[in-house]
């Protein structure tokens, strides 16, 4: 994120980015811990962290990656 191509951004990125990837991240290391009640601002991050969720319940079915070629693999 050092290398933005926009003068207004920091060195921490674009700030519309900072606060969902945040909340995505620490949602899910609390998940992995063992919590089930979240309490999260951004609906983006809801939407992602409940993906991420139904996916590891198998409640959906999640898609397949070519582990073959994972250097140039696009998620």
């Amino acid at each position: 994120m050092v290398s933005s191509p926009l003068k207004e951004d920091s060195d921490w990125g674009p700030r519309e980015y900072r606060g969902p990837i945040w909340e995505i991240i620490t949602g899910l290391s609390l998940a992995v811990a063992g919590n089930d009640l979240f309490m999260m601002m951004h609906p983006t991050s809801v939407a992602v962290l409940k993906h991420i969720t139904q996916t590891l319940f198998g409640s959906i079915e999640a898609e397949p990656v070519d582990i073959a070629n994972w250097i140039g693999a696009e998620v």
